[in-house]
């Protein structure tokens, strides 16, 4: 906690030099109220202040009930008020003509220094978590029975043909060719299979039988049958469920994901596979959705930020709100695709505190399928409220005008403003909820794939993620903070950086070239180098430090090892003989100095 509270005071007084004001006060205040509230005004309470602030950007005031829980001087808080009087107007509250955009950065670097912080939520958190969890699953219950049979769902099928057939098309005739190669993912699965263990699973639903049989997708060849490779064909009722378990999110509430079966994740990601070799060939799809790339999202941040045409939305518990029935939807006009995405989705959860339950939604995080599919629901809504707010009919021509301006990835949505209060009751009259404080469209302020911007300039800020390591065997703590002194280092935060170094320099962590990001070590424009030149190569090698991981024993051969080389063929080829004799999650690591490679 000292060092934390340290590396706060180190971030308060290089903001303080950046903008001209003092922050003795400000560091009283937060010290008597860490005293007096713990851990938690650091991770949960400061946060809400950087929340109001934004809020107030938006509305481009301050209002009267603004940042509460922080007491008043005029219209501002006395908190920060050395920064905040120089973006607001302390009598009236209004935001400046010309407001200090270094002063919007800092008191957002300050307040949302540890928001992110991996910690245990308390118990009381977590259950109130699983109960967000169940509730979302009675709001879709709720909406499918109003929304089936609807106008609503009409117009949603009549969309979801004409901006995605060509991609579903394209898919369905590789389904039909058999095109379809599944793979293993690096997750965890619902029956605790890891690594190559994955390539022993011995459950096939019978519903996945009927589209994907056992004999292809398990063996390499027909020539081995069911005697060499028993497998267990299970009916609906007696599948294995997901397993819902928490993530660290925030101190707040954690983030719940579904561990998927290790038979439907295999499918999932064959299906998934297709989607990312054929989506950038169908023009619609990849100027919409991205499965991959944040940038084109951060740059329509970036250009609605300073230009004031382009919004952003948030969703609220986006993938737990997806319901099945906007995907079957969505999927309407192709079955044999529908017939694919039903074999592999998984129907039932488990959820601590209530038991197996039968899913409404369409599934949540930790299928493979979630992030695509939920993208191209939002997608298609978008769409609908753009032509709604624009009193047109949703044809091709709009669609493709439409391009650049709608973007969505995952629950990031990017829309044209004029548009954004339409396209919100639009998602909100399917069933999702729009995260107002968190959606921006109007005022200069834009937020989008973890990068924020004001103006046009950025103003996005370093997290910390982790504790300091108290010695150099606390390997993820270790290589967590010279991450963050990197992130300090090339965001101008010089002192700060140099607080971090100071505070771990007795695990010896070495100087590297700024940039380099194969090796650990703390970067510098001119650091002081050891550097030697390869035995047999000619390039340059540095001393710095390098994580160094053990996976157990866990090997494949004979027709598992052959089948993994078919699966993984064109991933990795071809694949070194280590990863057929070790797989999973490593056990240990340590971290190693040497002599590596700058790149």
């Amino acid at each position: 906690m000292k060092r934390l509270m340290a590396l706060f005071r180190s971030v308060l007084e290089e903001s303080g030099a950046f903008c001209g004001v003092s922050t003795i006060n400000d560091y009283k205040t937060v010290v008597d109220r860490v005293e007096n509230e713990g851990l938690s005004f650091l991770t949960i309470t400061l946060p809400t202040f950087s929340a109001e602030l934004e809020k107030a950007l938006k509305n481009e005031k301050v209002g009267s009930a603004s940042f509460p829980g922080f007491a008043k001087r005029g219209c501002l808080p006395e908190f920060l008020s050395g920064f905040t009087r120089l973006i607001f107007d302390l009598r009236t509250g209004q935001l400046l003509l010309v407001p200090n955009i270094q002063a919007i950065r800092c008191v957002r670097q300050i307040t949302l220094l540890f928001k992110r912080i991996e910690l245990e939520c308390t118990k009381e958190r977590t259950a109130q978590a699983y109960a967000k969890y169940m509730q979302c699953e009675k709001d879709i219950r709720q909406h499918d029975t109003s929304y089936i049979g609807s106008a609503l769902q009409t117009d949603f099928r009549k969309a979801a043909r004409m901006m995605f057939m060509d991609l579903f098309c394209n898919i369905e005739n590789n389904l039909y060719a058999q095109n379809m190669t599944p793979k293993h993912s690096k997750g965890s699965t619902a029956d605790r299979l890891i690594g190559n263990d994955k390539y022993r699973q011995l459950e096939w639903p019978m519903r996945l039988q009927n589209v994907v049989p056992w004999d292809s997708a398990l063996l390499p060849s027909p020539r081995w049958s069911a005697e060499d490779y028993p497998v267990i064909l299970l009916e609906p009722g007696q599948e294995r469920p997901v397993r819902v378990i928490p993530v660290p999110k925030t101190l707040k509430t954690p983030r719940l994901i579904a561990m998927e079966p290790t038979c439907m994740q295999y499918v999932q990601q064959g299906i998934l596979r297709l989607f990312d070799e054929q989506g950038p060939l169908c023009h619609t799809y990849w100027s919409l959705c991205q499965n991959v790339h944040q940038e084109p999202n951060q740059r329509s941040a970036k250009q609605g930020s300073s230009k004031n045409d382009l919004a952003t939305l948030d969703l609220s518990e986006a993938s737990d709100r997806v319901s099945y029935q906007h995907v079957r939807d969505l999927l309407y006009d192709h079955p044999l695709l529908t017939e694919f995405v039903d074999a592999c989705r998984s129907r039932k959860a488990d959820v601590p505190g209530y038991g197996v339950i039968r899913l409404a939604k369409f599934a949540s995080m930790g299928s493979s399928l979630c992030f695509p599919f939920e993208a191209m629901v939002f997608a298609t809504i978008c769409l609908m409220g753009c032509a709604a707010a624009r009193a047109v009919s949703l044809d091709p021509h709009f669609i493709k005008k439409m391009r650049g301006k709608v973007r969505v990835y995952g629950d990031d949505i990017i829309v044209p403003v004029d548009c954004a209060i339409t396209v919100k009751s639009f998602l909100e009259s399917f069933g999702y909820q729009v995260n107002s404080s968190k959606s921006f469209w109007t005022g200069k302020f834009r937020e989008s794939c973890g990068k924020e911007y004001y103006d046009g300039v950025d103003v996005s800020i370093v997290r910390v993620r982790r504790e300091f390591p108290q010695y150099r065997m606390d390997v993820d703590e270790l290589v967590s903070t010279v991450e963050l002194h990197n992130h300090f280092y090339e965001a101008g935060w010089f002192s700060t950086a140099e607080h971090i170094k100071q505070a771990i320099k007795n695990c010896k962590v070495p100087e590297i070239p700024y940039g380099v990001s194969s090796v650990i070590g703390f970067w510098d424009y001119s650091p002081s180098l050891k550097v030697k030149w390869h035995p047999t190569l000619h390039k340059p090698l540095i001393k710095a430090l390098q994580k160094d991981s053990y996976q157990p024993p866990n090997g494949v051969d004979g027709v598992l090892a052959l089948m993994k080389f078919f699966v993984e063929r064109g991933l990795v080829d071809p694949l070194p003989q280590r990863a057929y004799e070790r797989s999973g999650r490593a056990r240990n690591a340590r971290i190693k100095t040497g002599w590596y490679e700058a790149r």
